[in-house]
């Protein structure tokens, strides 16, 4: 989608929209990795490989497996944007 607002108006606005999900990790500018985030069996979302298109944003909140994500770029004089969200499916039935 495409805004005629600033690159840094969008990701603002994302980024308080994502915070309801949990914390918001701006993936433009990883943290360290937590100890708890380094676990195998951690729900805890991190930024992993993702980073944003050269000059963008990446944000993501919520947990591993239902993911919300937020990629804004600069376009002209306003900006492009995407948002995902990723679910993973389990069996909860086993055999």
């Amino acid at each position: 989608m495409e805004s005629d607002d600033s690159l840094e108006r969008v990701a603002d606005f994302y980024k308080k929209a994502l915070a309801k999900y949990g914390r918001v990790l701006d993936c433009s500018r990883p943290a360290p990795a937590d100890a708890d985030s380094s676990k195998a069996d951690s729900k805890a979302l991190t930024c992993g490989d993702d980073k944003p298109e050269k000059g963008g944003v990446l944000l993501k909140a919520g947990t591993k497996e239902n993911q919300r994500l937020a990629a804004v770029q600069p376009n002209g004089s306003g900006s492009v944007y995407q948002l995902v969200y990723l679910a993973g499916w389990s069996n909860s039935e086993k055999k």
